[in-house]
């Protein structure tokens, strides 16, 4: 079983939370996490998973394998960036970044041995 954590619990956030726990088999959604707590808390009700507001919390949690990152596009890069140094698998909704100089370091983290999935 593999434990997902979804960071955003917005309309795409909320679409992701039901097909990981509804569609997909193999697939858990152990945490979700929102920059409200009422948005977290809802999101994890879909889910029965453990509710953040801080991301980071979010991809430190040992239980969390694997990261949706499905919040706002200006907090993609650092989000994923987190997520790359945590050594946790990564889906990230478009766009990766905001800049061209963004994704260019994220790159580079990817390949650059930090990455190790």
């Amino acid at each position: 079983m593999l434990n997902v954590g979804v960071i955003g619990c917005g309309v795409l956030g909320k679409d992701h939370i039901k097909r990981l726990s509804e569609k997909l088999r193999g697939v858990r959604v152990a945490a979700v996490s929102a920059a409200s707590k009422e948005s977290a808390e809802k999101g994890a009700a879909l889910c029965g998973g453990k509710a953040y507001t801080d991301n980071e919390q979010l991809i430190e949690d040992p239980k969390v394998e694997a990261v949706v990152v499905a919040s706002p596009g200006y907090t993609h890069a650092e989000v994923v960036l987190k997520a790359i140094a945590a050594g946790k698998r990564i889906f990230c909704e478009k766009p990766l970044a905001t800049t061209a100089a963004d994704c260019k370091k994220i790159f580079q983290e990817k390949v650059s041995g930090k990455d190790t999935n």
